[in-house]
């Protein structure tokens, strides 16, 4: 998703955020609408998906569903910003470091000396693989950053919400499409981005033309 998103905004200078995030959520809710008509096993992973059960938890839904979006807004600016594709990718392996010192320091975990182990390995090689293609983008550094600890803070808020409710990931993925898309709909037009898009198109048709 990463590679794809920086095609889309750097081969085709398609920069528009909102639109590229209701579109991506429009084609989950599409694809969840067809798997609940047809597969079977699909609702049985799923549960219920209705009003009166979001009602339940709305509250949380709708936390979820606003750091799910900001974390893709996160990313997308990441990926428009940052010319670096290999320092990019690269710093955003160790959002599996980031999980580890937190379950450690604020979770406060015990975790064996196995897992303790490959984590280093992982970190140590993911520093080695990338040494060379880090560069003088502090600010690539700070988004990088700032994207990998909104992705721990949803990965463990998602841990916790399902350790207490029973909730299944895949439904939590449906009521963030069904969230994301009005969110991102109306943010379309009230951040003005339509206009912007208008534009684009136009340009478009008239260098095809």
């Amino acid at each position: 998703m990463n590679m794809f998103n920086r095609i889309i905004f750097h081969t085709y200078k398609f920069r528009f955020n909102f639109t590229i995030l209701f579109l991506q959520q429009l084609f989950c809710l599409v694809t969840f609408l067809i798997l609940s008509k047809t597969s079977q096993t699909y609702r049985n992973k799923a549960g219920e998906i209705s009003y009166s059960d979001y009602k339940k938890l709305r509250k949380n839904y709708t936390t979820f569903a606003i750091v799910f979006i900001l974390n893709n807004l996160i990313g997308f600016i990441g990926s428009q910003l940052i010319v670096n594709t290999p320092m990019f990718l690269t710093m955003r392996k160790f959002v599996l470091v980031m999980i580890y010192l937190n379950d450690i320091m604020i979770g406060k975990k015990k975790l064996s000396c196995f897992t303790s182990i490959c984590v280093l390995f992982i970190t140590f090689g993911t520093f080695i693989a990338g040494i060379e293609d880090f560069s003088a983008d502090y600010i690539g550094y700070i988004i990088v950053i700032i994207y990998n600890a909104l992705t721990v803070i949803y990965n463990k808020m998602t841990e916790t919400f399902k350790r207490d409710t029973g909730v299944p990931n895949l439904k939590l993925l449906v009521y963030n499409s069904y969230l994301s898309c009005p969110i991102s709909f109306i943010l379309i037009f009230v951040t003005g981005e339509y206009k912007k898009l208008i534009i684009y198109f136009s340009s478009a048709s008239f260098v095809y033309c």
